[in-house]
């Protein structure tokens, strides 16, 4: 048989300010995560009242129940130094952020750099291919003899036209 590790609310005590407390509520107030306060509850070590409400089902209990739970409330400057780490954690992940796009784009123009000048011999290269090809073709007149007359009129003959009377 398994147990929940629940008990009424009239069992727990009472609490200074005279309310209860939500999981949520306690991790705002006590500076832990919600998962180490449910694992409290299934564990027996805080005593807890499982409630129904519009939205559902949730855990209630007092400060005083986590208290002798064993947890303690941060002191102020405490937070302020959580929060002052998580802002300089943050702070320090924009920085690296900085440092990768600085470096994107530091390789970014190198590569556009390259290929401007790999550009720039690609159309070197192409002229001289033109320029040579240019060279070739004038030279192909000279280079063959002029076609025999026989062989030209033969040409001339199978293309000619059908004579229409």
């Amino acid at each position: 048989m398994t147990t929940d590790n629940t008990t009424p609310m009239g069992e727990l005590p009472a609490v200074a300010t005279g309310g209860t407390l939500t999981i949520a509520e306690a991790c705002a107030l006590f500076g832990v995560s919600d998962s180490t306060i449910r694992r409290a509850i299934k564990k027996g070590r805080l005593v807890a009242e499982h409630r129904k409400t519009d939205k559902g089902t949730e855990y209630v209990f007092t400060a005083a129940a986590l208290e002798a739970a064993g947890y303690r409330k941060p002191a102020p400057n405490a937070v302020q130094v959580v929060e002052t780490s998580a802002n300089a954690l943050a702070l320090e992940e924009a920085r690296r952020e900085l440092a990768e796009a600085k470096a994107a784009a530091e390789v970014a123009a190198i590569r556009r750099e390259y290929l401007e000048r790999e550009n720039a011999r690609l159309v070197a290269d192409l002229d001289e291919v033109k320029e040579n090809l240019r060279k070739a073709l004038d030279r192909i007149p000279v280079a063959l003899p002029p076609a025999p007359p026989s062989l030209a009129s033969r040409i001339f003959r199978r293309n000619k036209p059908p004579k229409t009377a």
